[in-house]
């Protein structure tokens, strides 16, 4: 099964390689972006007006706000992530079918 050089197969490969690399690759580039998160939320909770005493609760209270709103983001971010994945594996399996009514219509043709 040819279609412009390439087989199904081989291109099916190739997205699931690339799936499965992205996916070997999360952890570290969390990894990487993990000291620019956490000075991100150093930085806004830092933000408080010179000579004002923070009160603890409304401290764990921020505290609290920023872990919603990065499990929030966190969350957002895995369903971004799953829609990709299953969209990648949609496209890869359209393009196989493309590729093979392209073989099946040229062995007619050739016929």
């Amino acid at each position: 099964m040819v279609a412009s050089g390439r087989s199904v197969s081989s291109v099916s490969f190739q997205v699931c390689h690339a799936t499965d690399l992205f996916w070997e690759r999360l952890p570290s580039l969390l990894k990487a972006i993990k000291p620019m998160v956490e000075k991100g939320l150093a930085s806004v909770t830092d933000q408080r007006p010179p000579g004002t005493d923070a009160d603890p609760a409304l401290d764990e209270g921020a505290d609290s706000n920023l872990e919603e709103r990065l499990s929030h983001h966190v969350n957002g971010l895995q369903r971004v992530l799953t829609d990709l994945t299953k969209n990648t594996k949609a496209l890869a399996r359209r393009y196989s079918q493309i590729l093979e009514q392209i073989h099946l219509s040229e062995d007619q043709s050739s016929s």
